[in-house]
């Protein structure tokens, strides 16, 4: 009977989600990059995957890419496209680049249901934002889904997304707004850092929890001390309180947890946000109580971590800047097993089917058996090479298909022969 139940429950969410499983980057909010429905690519059946298409931007690297209930988005350069996920067609390509056009930014694009949410502005001039709901198989506008900014995250009706901005010359501000648009009273904006400069400026991308907005990087972290670093924060999703003196800031974290190094990865969220785990260009894995902000365990890896580990079973994916996939368990930090890829793994790797992929500045794409082989370094279980470009687009899987961008504008789709 329970079995019955579970596949019942999987199918209801299967027909409710449309057969989208990847919907933003990250596969979703927790960005924990993890598609648990995948049955067709598993340990068992990667090693036949071959190509199915390639398409072609005309802006620059494909970024990461997402599924919609229409066909497969990414964006490229200043701008957002749509490609039918059978064939490859390009159904439409949306320009987003702003007037004026120094310090253009386009942001990520969510798939929403029935809709598309998409963002871009400009820096200059104290900031300037645009965020659009579209038809996913037009392209079309329909419409705004609240206030404007770069989206990073969605989780139902709540939206998170950032603004950056000019407050001085040489220094920015970094603002977050959080707003639900079935509930307007839990709706805020803030300033969250006042004195960014350079390549300090914003904190990287928000992660979206049922709790709070979590995010990391470079900002203030509230004492004692209070001082501006790396690090990782919770933000209410009521608004927050006014940071006291000597912070200059406007709102202040729930709490914020110091960490090593100068830049940190998106936060990817655990269960029920009991652990949040970050990796820092100083090489460490945290895990950090989502409540308290308090560090569970820290972990060096070697290298850098180059992107947000991607998180499945009670396992953490992490890449690294040395092509090291270092698989940690996620509950105490100890390693697991590690894979070689021979190049900067520069983006999220993604599991599904039991199957972890991984993409490479070698412009190596790679899958490892999950669970690992059973000794301490696992070698491929296969991979193929798109030439000299980077991997600039994390993989993502869906319905039987792994999407992977590229830094020379393409976008690749891969599956299993049909029968």
């Amino acid at each position: 009977m329970k079995q019955f139940v579970r596949g019942l429950f999987v199918a209801v969410l299967l027909a409710s989600a449309g057969g989208c499983f990847w919907p933003a980057p990250g596969a979703g909010p927790s960005r924990q990059a993890f598609n648990p429905f995948e049955t067709a690519i598993t340990p068992d059946t990667v090693g036949s995957l071959e190509r199915a298409w390639v398409a072609n931007t005309d802006d620059g690297s494909a970024n990461a890419p997402v599924v919609s209930r229409a066909g497969v988005h990414t964006t490229s350069g200043l701008s957002v496209y749509g490609f039918n996920t059978s064939t490859g067609a390009r159904m439409w390509k949306v320009d987003l680049s702003s007037l004026p056009a120094a310090l253009p930014v386009v942001g990520h694009s969510i798939a929403d249901g029935d809709q598309l949410i998409t963002s871009n502005g400009t820096v200059n001039f104290g900031g300037s934002y645009t965020t659009t709901l579209r038809n996913p198989a037009t392209g079309a506008g329909t419409g705004s889904p609240g206030p404007s900014g770069l989206l990073d995250s969605v989780r139902g009706s709540t939206l998170a997304v950032e603004q950056l901005g000019f407050r001085s010359p040489g220094a920015f501000f970094f603002s977050i707004s959080v707003f639900d648009r079935a509930d307007s009273t839990r709706r805020w904006s803030g300033l969250i850092d006042a004195w960014a400069t350079g390549s300090s400026a914003g904190g990287g991308d928000l992660s979206l929890g049922t709790n709070a907005v979590y995010q990391a990087g470079f900002g203030t972290n509230v004492g004692p001390p209070a001082a501006r670093g790396n690090g990782l924060r919770a933000y209410p999703l009521t608004p927050p309180t006014a940071c006291p003196p000597p912070v200059d800031l406007a709102l202040c974290p729930t709490w914020s947890t110091l960490l090593d190094g100068t830049t940190s990865t998106a936060p990817v969220l655990g269960d029920s946000e009991q652990s949040i785990f970050t990796g820092t260009d100083a090489g460490t894995v945290y895990a950090v109580n989502g409540s308290t902000g308090a560090i569970q365990w820290s972990v060096p890896v070697g290298a850098a971590v180059t992107d947000s580990p991607a998180l499945a079973n009670g396992s953490l994916y992490v890449p690294t800047a040395d092509g090291d996939l270092v698989v940690l368990d996620a509950a105490t930090g100890a390693t697991q097993w590690t894979a070689l890829t021979g190049s900067r793994i520069g983006v999220q790797p993604a599991v599904a089917g039991g199957v972890v992929f991984t993409g490479s500045d070698n412009g190596s794409v790679q899958a490892f058996n999950a669970a690992g082989c059973g000794s301490a370094v696992c070698g491929s279980l296969w991979s193929d090479s798109t030439g000299t470009a980077a991997i600039t687009g994390d993989p993502a899987v869906n319905q039987g298909q792994l999407y992977v961008g590229t830094s020379d504008s393409r976008l690749i789709a891969y599956r299993l022969p049909a029968d």
